[in-house]
C-alpha cells in the first residue's frame, strides 16, 4: 500500500471482482438465485472467498463468463447439498481486512449505475 493505493495486481484484481460481481447482477432472476442465496448467508463473499478468484482465473478473467461459472457453481452446490450447501461452517471466517473490502465495494456498488438494482440492494 503506498499512499493509501493498493499495488497494481492487486488493484487490478480488485477491477475484476467487482466487474464479476456486476456481471453476477446481470444475470436472469432464474440462474443467479443460488448465488445470491449465498451472498445473503455471507456477504462477504466476493472478498473472503478464494473461488471468486479462481472462477475468474479459468474463464481468463472474463467477467460475464466467470459470473456464469459462479451462478452454475452455486446451482450445483444447492443441488447437491440443500440448505447445507449455504451453512456458516462451509464459510472461511472473514477477517479484518476482508471486512474493510467488502465495506469499500458495498460503496463502490452503491454508486455503480452499471450495476443491476439486485447488487446494489445487496451492497446496502
Amino acid at each position: 500500500d503506498v499512499y493509501g493505493k493498493p499495488p497494481p495486481d492487486i488493484e487490478r484484481m480488485e477491477q475484476r471482482v467487482a466487474d464479476l460481481e456486476r456481471e453476477i447482477g446481470h444475470l436472469p432472476k432464474e440462474k443467479k438465485s443460488s448465488v445470491l442465496r449465498a451472498l445473503r448467508y455471507n456477504p462477504l463473499l466476493f472478498v473472503s472467498s478464494a473461488h471468486t478468484n479462481l472462477f475468474l482465473q479459468s474463464e481468463e478473467f472474463d467477467a460475464r463468463d466467470g459470473a456464469v461459472r459462479m451462478a452454475r457453481y452455486w446451482e450445483r452446490r444447492e443441488q447437491m447439498f440443500g440448505e447445507r450447501a449455504f451453512t456458516s461452517e462451509v464459510f472461511k471466517n472473514p477477517t479484518r481486512e476482508d471486512y474493510l473490502r467488502y465495506y469499500q465495494r458495498s460503496m463502490q456498488i452503491a454508486e455503480d449505475p452499471d450495476a443491476d438494482e439486485t447488487m446494489r440492494a445487496v451492497a446496502r
